[in-house]
């Protein structure tokens, strides 16, 4: 995570400005963050973080066709799995189709306008209580890409992280330390019905301009420690409520 390809890169900084939200009151209530930590909702840069101040920092805007774009790609890499096509995993008893929420959309903007790569601590609701996050920030220069070629790019590369996962699907490591898999594991987690993402995009200058682009997107569950991803079992099995029409592999 260049002149003629895409790279994603960390970007370090330092939040310097951090004002109350106008949902700051329900944010701020400590028994969505059990942990102490803070709530991304309840402090939040306004409109954007002073790392991308002057820079031309915009939020892009989540249309339908995207959000449905982004709801496509998850949901064919999850029935890949469930189905049993994917190497090196079992089917899946019951992975449910997912969903758009606009909460978690709110909250994943909150955190790509900071313009900071790095998770916030804390991004759970009331109906989603054990939220997860997956990020991921691209720069590139003197490429004409779209907005909808990078959510492509970005949601390939953590789904393409399944080979280091194989051993860890069942049990959520402690601890760990090498490889990255976690985006993949969020991806596929069996108990996330809901998901959404955000982005902002900015310039920065480095003898050209480069396009900075921040992606955010939230889960209704999280990756827990000791947790199992998902249930193997015959494909769609435990379907409670009927298999998904588009995704047969997957549950309504």
């Amino acid at each position: 995570m260049a002149s003629t390809t895409l790279s994603a890169v960390p970007v370090l900084c330092v939040l310097l400005l951090l004002v109350p939200s106008g949902r700051g009151n329900y944010y701020c209530l400590q028994s969505l963050c059990p942990s102490g930590d803070a709530h991304v909702g309840c402090y939040s840069e306004i409109p954007f973080g002073k790392s991308c101040q002057g820079m031309k920092p915009e939020l892009v805007p989540m249309t339908t066709e995207r959000k449905a774009m982004i709801l496509q790609q998850h949901n064919h890499q999850r029935q890949r799995l469930a189905i049993g096509t994917l190497p090196g995993f079992q089917q899946a008893y019951h992975m449910p189709q997912l969903y758009w929420d606009d909460e978690l959309q709110y909250l994943a903007e909150l955190n790509a306008r900071s313009c900071v790569y790095a998770h916030d601590h804390c991004r759970n609701t009331y109906t989603f209580p054990r939220a997860g996050q997956n990020i991921a920030i691209i720069r590139h220069f003197g490429l004409n890409v779209t907005k909808e070629d990078v959510f492509r790019y970005i949601i390939d590369h953590w789904y393409n992280e399944y080979p280091l996962a194989t051993t860890f699907v069942d049990q959520y490591p402690t601890n760990y330390v090498g490889p990255e898999f976690a985006h993949f594991t969020q991806i596929v987690n069996d108990r996330a019905v809901r998901m959404a993402c955000g982005m902002v995009t900015w310039e920065t200058y480095n003898g050209y301009v480069w396009t900075n682009d921040y992606l955010v997107c939230n889960y209704g569950y999280s990756n827990v420690i000791g947790d199992r991803s998902y249930t193997k079992g015959p494909v769609a099995q435990g379907c409670t409520t009927g298999r998904s029409v588009v995704y047969p592999g997957l549950c309504l």
